[in-house]
């Protein structure tokens, strides 16, 4: 298509430009400095894309080991294919149509952690990780309840269908345990342990797979082990990032935040079952 090809040269023409500027920064600038930042910049770039590569590995394997282990059990590619369309094209994105806030809160408070760690401020640190998780966990609450209870009627105003509808009501509290990965991705990050991210994929891609492969080959899950599959990884992911934190980092959980969670949680519940 023209479109396509046009898209093509002007990401080769912006990739020269970036080039020409590189070369010209660096004939501005001393080779020492040079180095020190550019190891600075390429040592996590190099990690951050690694963990992009093993991500886009398992969505490569992912339908390859779901459609064998569906055909496992007897059923056809038709059925198989159906099953995947709903859970991929109808759920997923009404899952995470709110991811964006997520990456909100982990693109704004990235800069604050990297410069208070630099400063070695521990107790800000904290204060920015605690309070980002506070908010996390006020739009993980509201939207996973409004999922949970409300997805018929979602599924239907999106789709004109009510298909999927059961897949969105599983899924929809591990995906507010999801909803704190972000935080502890930029904590890892800004304390220079972005190779922790890439043991993090490794270890939830591979359990992902086997997942899949042993619920949708069990004749009693089918499809549905794909979906409980996603719930697991969601779950576990945050987890082994929390464990990460915790393990590779000074950050330390306060007990009031703890607490005040709880309330807001509690006030939520009620306010939205009034």
């Amino acid at each position: 298509k023209i479109e396509d090809f046009n898209n093509i040269n002007e990401s080769i023409i912006q990739n020269i430009y970036m080039f020409i500027c590189v070369i010209s920064f660096t004939k501005l600038k001393g080779k020492t400095e040079i180095k020190t930042e550019y190891k600075d910049i390429i040592k996590p770039a190099i990690n951050l894309t690694l963990n992009k590569l093993l991500s886009a590995i398992c969505m490569f394997l992912e339908p390859i080991i779901y459609t064998y282990a569906f055909l496992k059990t007897g059923l056809s590619t038709t059925i198989s294919d159906e099953f995947y369309a709903i859970i991929h094209g109808y759920a997923l994105p009404i899952i995470l149509t709110t991811n964006f806030i997520c990456v909100a809160i982990e693109g704004a408070i990235l800069p604050s952690l990297t410069i208070n760690y630099a400063n070695k401020n521990q107790k800000k640190m904290d204060e920015i990780i605690n309070r980002s998780l506070i908010l996390c966990f006020i739009t993980g609450a509201i939207v996973s309840f409004i999922l949970f209870n409300f997805s018929y009627e979602i599924m239907y105003l999106f789709y004109k269908t009510t298909k999927g509808a059961l897949y969105i009501k599983i899924m929809a509290i591990p995906s507010f345990i999801a909803y704190f990965e972000g935080v502890f991705v930029s904590l890892l990050i800004a304390t220079n342990n972005d190779k922790k991210l890439v043991l993090n994929t490794i270890i939830t891609n591979v359990i992902h797979l086997i997942l899949i492969y042993f619920f949708v080959s069990n004749p009693y899950f089918n499809a549905m082990g794909l979906v409980i599959s996603f719930s697991v990884i969601m779950c576990l992911s945050t987890i082994v990032l929390f464990i990460l934190s915790k393990k590779n980092t000074s950050y330390k959980i306060k007990f009031k935040y703890v607490f005040l969670s709880i309330i807001i949680y509690i006030l939520l519940r009620n306010f939205m079952t009034l």
